[in-house]
């Protein structure tokens, strides 16, 4: 949404937010936890994996967004005293994430691949996201909720997950039924993100637990137990 439509995006993203600080603030708000974006705000990593004191550079109006809502959570802070963590999430996937009008690669490939459509992969496939699955990150959440800590916390899994071994894993769970077509990539695309997650895991105790295969495998069996299309597709 924010390549086509950035003035739309900085409204929903910056504006409303900005909106809502306001309201919070007239009513004795203290403390906000924001749900930012640590894959796009770092851009394309390094050698080394993003850390939350590191140079920062998005490549996509919806990056530039989210980090403009973290510096203006530390303008409120100076001007207002409101505390705050704003909480950097690497690609979140699992159970419920909405399906339609998203152009997420898990929910759009578990879509199609439910429908007996191709899965379509933009350019080669070699492109990579640190895929944090979504039971992992609320318990994150939890326990900021709870601690309120002051600052960025990056929440992923430090590891690298390619398109492609995103459709393997897929065609491995249909028994090889599914269809897998490339199609031109896309202009722009961030190429690589993966985040480091080290201080959430020495400030507050947190670390995902759950790897990609067995995430992936419980929300394509979350998705055919509610789809209103049941898929016939066997698991294994």
């Amino acid at each position: 949404m924010s390549i086509k439509h950035p003035a739309a995006d900085a409204q929903q993203n910056i504006i409303n937010t900005l909106k809502l600080l306001e309201a919070g603030l007239d009513n004795g708000l203290k403390y906000f936890c924001f749900a930012s974006s640590g894959g796009a705000i770092y851009g394309e990593p390094g050698s080394t994996l993003p850390i939350e004191n590191q140079a920062v550079a998005p490549l996509s109006p919806y990056g530039v967004a989210k980090l403009a809502v973290d510096y203006y959570l530390a303008a409120f802070n100076t001007h207002y005293g409101l505390k705050s963590c704003s909480m950097r999430f690497s690609n979140v996937y699992g159970p419920r994430q909405n399906t339609h009008g998203s152009d997420a690669v898990v929910p759009t490939f578990l879509k199609n691949a439910m429908n007996g459509r191709p899965i379509i992969i933009n350019g080669d496939g070699s492109q990579t996201r640190d895929f944090i699955y979504v039971k992992d990150l609320a318990a994150a959440g939890s326990l900021i909720a709870h601690r309120r800590p002051v600052g960025v916390y990056n929440l992923g899994t430090g590891i690298e997950t390619s398109v492609s071994d995103i459709a393997s894993i897929l065609m491995k769970l249909f028994h090889g039924s599914i269809k897998i077509q490339h199609g031109p990539g896309l202009h722009g695309e961030q190429r690589r993100s993966v985040l480091d997650f080290s201080k959430a895991k020495q400030e507050l105790g947190w670390e995902p637990t759950t790897p990609f295969g067995d995430g992936l495998a419980a929300t394509l069996q979350w998705f055919i137990e509610n789809s209103s299309k049941q898929s016939n597709l066997p698991l294994q």
